[in-house]
């Protein structure tokens, strides 16, 4: 009789990405991977700051023209309907601030994990980049469905009735 142990074979396929891989408990990455690492969050800093500065700058901007735009106005009733898109413009670039929010605070917590050797800061930056990229990739698909029905439409209107 055959020992069972040497009839199992290993899964030849990769473990998903959710799973916890319990021989690679203690992954480290080396100097040059850490450089990387905290280059990319100095350029994720500066991005993000920057981006956060004009999305401040237009949210005044839009205000300024909307309260400018506003006395005007000689109907009372059209003024406080023009409001309604300063609301919205604000609200947009508010909601684009938030992916901005999760690259900035990447960037800080991957410079104090790498700088204090936080296994848990990294894990917290991670989880900002992925809350990133997460939110990067609905907004792209959701401009693309757009795009798709607005050329679509705009195709249909040129055809002959």
């Amino acid at each position: 009789m055959e020992n069972n142990e040497s009839q199992q074979q290993p899964n030849p396929s990769p473990a998903p990405y959710n799973h916890v891989n319990n021989n690679n408990e203690n992954f480290q990455l080396n100097h040059k991977s850490l450089g990387y690492l905290v280059d990319a969050a100095k350029w994720a800093k500066l991005i993000s700051l920057i981006s956060l500065c004009l999305i401040g700058v237009y949210c005044l901007l839009i205000i300024a023209f909307f309260i400018g735009f506003i006395p005007a106005v000689d109907n009372p009733f059209s003024s406080i309907i023009g409001i309604f898109p300063m609301f919205f413009f604000v609200g947009l670039m508010l909601i684009c601030a938030i992916p901005m929010w999760w690259l900035y605070q990447f960037s800080i917590k991957i410079n104090y994990a790498v700088e204090y050797n936080n296994d848990l800061e990294i894990e917290n930056a991670f989880q900002f980049l992925r809350n990133h990229y997460k939110f990067i990739g609905i907004a792209s698909i959701v401009i693309i469905a757009a795009y798709s029905v607005s050329f679509f439409i705009g195709f249909m209107m040129l055809l002959p009735s």
